[in-house]
C-alpha cells in the first residue's frame, strides 16, 4: 500500500491534515499513523506537529478497513443498490443546497426528481470481457495532476471514478465498442454525490457499468459479488447530468455546467456563471400499494425544475 502511495509525485501533495483530524475523519489511530510515518508515509513538519496529505489518508483508510467518514458514505451507496434491486424504492428527490444551508428550511437552488426502476442488466461478450479485466485495478483517490493521466493509471493500476471511466472509454474505442463517458449523481441517502461512469450501447440502449465502484463495494462494504458482479449494471442509482465530449489541456473532462471535486470535497454547481459549493441531501420514495392512485410527493409536477437529462 505504501508503495502505491509513494508513487504519487511529491510535488502534487498537499500536507494540510494534522494527526487529530486524521483520527477523526479517516479513523487512523495515532499509534498507527506514527508507525506508517516511520515506514515511509509522506508527511511535513516535526514530530508532534506533522501534517499529512488527505488523499494518502483517504486511501489508507479505505484499503486498511479503517472506520472513516468515507467508508460510512460508501455503505450508503451499497445500501442504495440493494434497495433498488429489491424494488423497495421507486424514486429519489435531491435538493441542491449551498454548503451550510439548513436542509429543512433553506430554499434549494434546484430540486431534482429521479424515478428509480431496477431491471437487472448484465454485459455479455466483449463488453463483459472488458469489464471483468478491471478486476486488476484498485480504487485510489488521486490529486488532479494524476487523476486524469491514463499513463499513470495504466502504470500503477490505481484510479478513481473519473480516471477509470476515461480509461475505460479509451479501451472500449480501441476494441471497436460503442461507449461514452458520463457525469452525474450517484444517488444515495442521506446525500448523493457527483460521480463519473461509462455507458455502453447494448441492443440500442445506453447501459451504465461501473466495475471499479462495484469491486470497491465488494471489498469495503461486503456487497455480495455473486449478486453484483462487475458486469452487472448499477444504472438504477445513477442519474446522468451530461455526456463528456471534450477534455481540457490537462486531460480533465469539460463539463457543460457541473464541476466535480474529489470525493473528499463537495461537488460544485455552476449557477449563473458562479461556482457554488453545494450539498445534495436526498430522500428515497417507496412504492405505493397496488390500487393506491395518490401521486408520490417525489414525482415532479408539470413544469417543476430539474437538473440534467
Amino acid at each position: 500500500m505504501l508503495g502505491l502511495i509513494t508513487a504519487i509525485p511529491a510535488s502534487v501533495r498537499r500536507f494540510d491534515t494534522d494527526a487529530d483530524t486524521a483520527a477523526r475523519h479517516y479513523g487512523t489511530p495515532p499509534a498507527m499513523l506514527d508507525d506508517l510515518t516511520r515506514r515511509g508515509l509522506p508527511c511535513a513538519g516535526a514530530e508532534g506537529a506533522r501534517r499529512y496529505d488527505p488523499f494518502d489518508l483517504s486511501n489508507l483508510a479505505l484499503h486498511l478497513g479503517l472506520p472513516s467518514i468515507q467508508r460510512l458514505a460508501m455503505r450508503t451507496w451499497a445500501r442504495a443498490l440493494q434497495l433498488a434491486a429489491s424494488h423497495r424504492i421507486d424514486a429519489a428527490t435531491v435538493k441542491v443546497l449551498p454548503i451550510g444551508a439548513d436542509s429543512a428550511t433553506a430554499d434549494p437552488l434546484e430540486v431534482l426528481h429521479v424515478p428509480i426502476a431496477e431491471h437487472a442488466r448484465y454485459a455479455e461478450g466483449p463488453v463483459k470481457a472488458l469489464l471483468d479485466a478491471w478486476a486488476g485495478y484498485r480504487f485510489f483517490m488521486l490529486p488532479e495532476a494524476c487523476r486524469w493521466d491514463v499513463g499513470f493509471i495504466e502504470q500503477h493500476r490505481v484510479c478513481e471514478c473519473g480516471g477509470a471511466s476515461k480509461r475505460m472509454l479509451q479501451q472500449a474505442h480501441e476494441q471497436g465498442l460503442d461507449a461514452r463517458q458520463c457525469f452525474g449523481l450517484l444517488l444515495a441517502t442521506p446525500f448523493s454525490t457527483g460521480h463519473y461512469w461509462t455507458e455502453f450501447r447494448i441492443d440500442g440502449e445506453w447501459v451504465a457499468f461501473d466495475p471499479l465502484l462495484l469491486d470497491m463495494l465488494h471489498a469495503a462494504c461486503r456487497l455480495d459479488p455473486a449478486a453484483w458482479p462487475a458486469h452487472r449494471s448499477n444504472g438504477a442509482v445513477l442519474h446522468r447530468l451530461c455526456v463528456i465530449d471534450r477534455y481540457d489541456a490537462h486531460g480533465a473532462p469539460v463539463l457543460d455546467r457541473y464541476v466535480d471535486e474529489p470525493y473528499v470535497s463537495q461537488p460544485l454547481v455552476i449557477m449563473d456563471g458562479q461556482a457554488l459549493a453545494v450539498s445534495l441531501p436526498t430522500a428515497f420514495g417507496t412504492p405505493r400499494p397496488a390500487g393506491d392512485e395518490a401521486p408520490s410527493p417525489l414525482h415532479a409536477p408539470a413544469g417543476a425544475p430539474s437538473i440534467g437529462a
